[in-house]
């Protein structure tokens, strides 16, 4: 194990705070977990997080620029269908002993299989310029 000192923003440091107050945890453990998730894509199966791997340098991006990547993808899917549908919560809950069986949305599905939505149907990308603006 390792001990590393660093500084950490106002607000960066509020969240991480509220969090660890939340879940009734030190911030010590809730850092502890967010580097250890970084690591590990979130602790994913070692053959998801090689293909996630594959693909993050295929596309050139480091590890950060890939999150935000993914993140962004997930954001086009809220605004075309609106919230997560009520089982999903279900699919991320701690496992109680085997994995649902569920089919995934059929956005997904057509995600997986390589087809494309419409380009009409694809919400134009947000401005760059305007991207961190909830910080400010």
């Amino acid at each position: 194990m390792r001990l590393y000192q660093i500084r950490v923003g106002l607000k960066p440091s509020d969240a991480i705070e509220k969090e660890a107050k939340d879940e009734s945890k030190a911030v010590a453990h809730v850092l502890r977990r967010i580097v250890e998730d970084y690591a590990t894509l979130f602790g994913l199966p070692r053959s998801a997080f090689e293909t996630l791997e594959a693909d993050r340098k295929a596309m050139g991006l480091d590890r950060r620029d890939y999150f935000k990547e993914l993140l962004d993808g997930r954001y086009r899917q809220v605004l075309l269908g609106g919230a997560a549908p009520a089982h999903a919560a279900e699919r991320h809950a701690p496992a109680t002993g085997g994995r649902s069986r569920k089919e995934p949305p059929a956005q997904l599905q057509a995600s997986l299989a390589g087809a494309q939505p419409p380009a009409a149907a694809v919400p134009e990308a947000p401005n760059p310029a305007r991207q961190h603006e909830h910080w400010a």
